[in-house]
């Protein structure tokens, strides 16, 4: 399955993801988010080797050199309101869905069940800083401590990646 955010096109193969839907763009999510205007969304859910949910943020920062040190909160914060919005859209979607989805209560399962996995996945693009590379490691490598400990709560494993680094065999996508 093909979708798309940003500049950047996801390919999850179809033998290993299923239920991949872009959650930010779905009638349950839209619905919650007009009654409660604050609610965020991830922009991708799905379900990786059938037992572990995985939510995915994409932002592409490439050509904004300084758009991501001018946002209004960190990083770390906004993708953990995003998954709070999310794990709420899942919840009462399996109560009341526009379209009654039966794989809402199939994510909440996984979500619920400690032998389970969830995931979640911050895809941030940045332009290339070749003689600055150490820097933008260490830089990530901060961020992802950050992350880890807002949703620590969530008991999730929790990664900061992008298309040049991320691991396409352990995630079995591809992005162009």
């Amino acid at each position: 399955m093909i979708l798309k955010e940003d500049k950047l096109e996801f390919d999850f193969d179809d033998q290993a993801w299923s239920q991949v839907i872009k959650f930010d763009k779905h009638p349950d999510y839209e619905k919650i988010k007009d009654e409660v205007p604050e609610t965020r969304g991830v922009d991708f859910t799905g379900i990786l080797n059938e037992d572990t949910f995985v939510a995915i943020e994409v932002k592409d920062f490439r050509g904004f050199k300084t758009h991501e040190n001018k946002r209004e909160e960190p990083l770390d914060i906004e993708v953990a309101k995003k998954i709070v919005g999310t794990l709420a859209t899942i919840s009462a979607s399996c109560r009341a869905s526009v379209n009654y989805e039966i794989f809402w209560q199939t994510y909440l399962n996984l979500i619920q069940d400690r032998q389970k996995s969830v995931y979640v996945i911050l895809w941030k693009e940045e332009d290339p800083l070749p003689s600055r590379q150490k820097r933008l490691a260490a830089k990530r490598s901060v961020q992802w401590q950050k992350l880890k400990e807002r949703l620590s709560w969530l008991g999730c494993k929790t990664l900061i990646t992008n298309s040049n680094d991320y691991n396409p065999n352990k995630l079995k996508l591809k992005v162009k």
